[in-house]
């Protein structure tokens, strides 16, 4: 595990496996580096398999090194390992919000999430660790949708930030798309679901090499203007699950 600085919010991330061992993945570290280093944050990045013991997919050891980084940290934001920093913020989770996460198509999206250190966010984290029907595939983000739909009383304190990340691929129309806005707006990049584009798989690919070279890390470390990013209330339909997500395929013969 790779730490630097001491401040109070953390940054974590893990990054393990082919895909990172390479320059791009060198890339993508120094980047997320840097916005520690502008922002005097601490960096939790691992290259560690939390979840072998388990049986489960490593999606899941986001909710396991989340957890742990919560007893030392007093905000913890996640971004997942193919996300790019356009620029260093602020992280914007503020009380009495406990929880906050980027919106994708579908809801409440685990690739960018952030979490105060508080009995409601331990407990959310947990709840959606112990969605054992969903463990047996890539589903942590379905469980956390499901443990939030189960107990209404944490969803008050939940934020969804519309627009703290730009994707690739097509967004429907109740995300906002404007190109301009969503460069003025986003400090995220993230490359999220393109592996389910396979006409765009390879441009999908290049994509995250590339954003790190659209400019250098600014030097300094700014809020972000909340009336671009659109923190909201948590909707109904952010928690939707697919019923697909909780059916066990059938063994091969």
């Amino acid at each position: 595990v790779r730490r630097s600085g001491m401040r109070d919010t953390c940054i974590v991330s893990i990054m393990r496996g082919r895909d990172y061992e390479n320059e791009l993945g060198a890339r993508l570290l120094a980047n997320k580096r840097a916005w520690c280093e502008r922002c005097g944050y601490r960096c939790i990045l691992s290259n560690q398999t939390f979840t072998e013991k388990h049986g489960r997919s490593p999606h899941w050891d986001k909710l396991l090194l989340l957890l742990e980084s919560l007893h030392t940290c007093g905000t913890s934001m996640w971004v997942d390992a193919d996300t790019v920093v356009r620029r260093p913020f602020a992280v914007p989770l503020r009380a009495p919000s406990h929880v906050g996460a980027a919106r994708d198509y579908g809801g409440f999206n685990s690739g960018v999430m952030m979490f105060a250190r508080s009995h409601q966010a331990k407990r959310l984290l947990r709840l959606a660790w112990n969605q054992t029907r969903f463990a047996h595939g890539v589903w942590e983000q379905t469980a956390l949708r499901a443990a939030m739909a189960a107990e209404p009383a944490l969803q008050a304190g939940v934020r969804i930030y519309e627009n703290i990340v730009s994707y690739p691929t097509f967004m429907p129309p109740f995300v906002k798309r404007n190109r301009t806005h969503l460069a003025r707006a986003a400090p995220l990049y993230h490359v999220a679901g393109c592996f389910l584009l396979t006409r765009k798989l390879k441009r999908c690919h290049d994509w995250p090499g590339s954003e790190p070279e659209r400019g250098r890390m600014n030097p300094t470390c700014a809020n972000v203007d909340e009336s671009l990013i659109g923190p909201r209330p948590l909707k109904t339909r952010d928690l939707h699950v697919d019923p697909s997500h909780g059916r066990r395929r059938p063994a091969a013969t």
